[in-house]
C-alpha cells in the first residue's frame, strides 16, 4: 500500500499531495538541518518523490546519487529536474530487494516513512540497514506518527539507533528530523 503515491499522474498533482510546508535542504527553510555530505560516496534519496532533495545532493557532494521510488514519480522527476540533473541519478524501482545489491553510506528518507503502513515499514527498515555501508547513516526527517497511527521514531528505532537528539514520544505533527546509525546485530 502506498498511501496513493503511485497513483499520482501529472507534476501538479503530485506538488499538491506534498507537504507545503517542508521543502529541500535550501536557505528558504532554515528548520531543515542538513545531512552530513562529507566524505560520502553513495547517497540514496529513499522515496526521493519528484526530486525535491536531488539538486541539493548533487550541488553539496562528490557523491553518486540514488533515486528510489515508484516508476510513475519517477517519472514525474524527470519532468521536474529536467535531463541535466535527472541524468546524473541512478534510478532504482520497488521492489525494495532492488536495493539488496547496493551499498550506500547515507540514506535520506524525507518525509517517507510516515506514510509506510506498519506492516511493509519493518520489511523496509531491515533492508536499509543491510545496505547501509560500515558506518552508514539514516537520516530521515518526519512527523512523529505514521498513517496508521503508530509512533515512526520508536519503529525507526528497532533497526537504528539515534545519533542526534530526538524526542521519541513525540507523537505530533510536529517535524523533526535525526540522523540515525544502524545498530549491531
Amino acid at each position: 500500500m502506498s498511501w496513493g503515491w503511485d497513483k499520482i499522474k501529472t507534476l501538479e498533482e503530485a506538488k499538491r499531495k506534498i507537504c507545503t510546508n517542508c521543502s529541500t535542504f535550501t536557505s528558504d527553510f532554515p528548520h531543515l538541518r542538513p545531512p552530513p555530505l562529507e566524505n560520502k560516496t553513495s547517497i540514496l534519496d529513499f522515496g526521493c518523490g519528484i526530486g525535491r532533495n536531488i539538486p541539493y545532493l548533487i550541488n553539496n557532494s562528490k557523491a553518486k546519487v540514488y533515486g528510489y521510488d515508484f516508476p510513475n514519480m519517477i517519472a514525474l522527476a524527470r519532468e521536474f529536474l529536467g535531463p541535466e540533473v535527472w541524468n546524473k541519478v541512478i534510478w532504482i524501482n520497488p521492489p525494495i530487494e532492488n536495493l539488496k545489491g547496493y551499498r550506500f553510506d547515507l540514506i535520506l528518507a524525507t518525509l517517507v516513512f510516515q506514510h509506510i503502513p506498519l506492516s511493509e515499514l519493518r520489511t523496509i527498515l531491515k533492508v536499509l540497514s543491510g545496505v547501509l555501508l560500515e558506518g552508514g547513516e539514516l537520516y530521515v526527517h518526519s512527523r512523529g506518527y505514521t498513517d496508521e497511527g503508530h509512533n515512526v521514531w520508536k519503529i525507526i528505532m528497532w533497526f537504528f539507533e539515534p545519533l542526534w537528539e530526538l524526542d521519541a514520544n513525540d507523537m505530533s505533527e510536529r517535524h523533526q528530523f535525526c540522523l540515525f546509525r544502524a545498530k549491531k546485530c
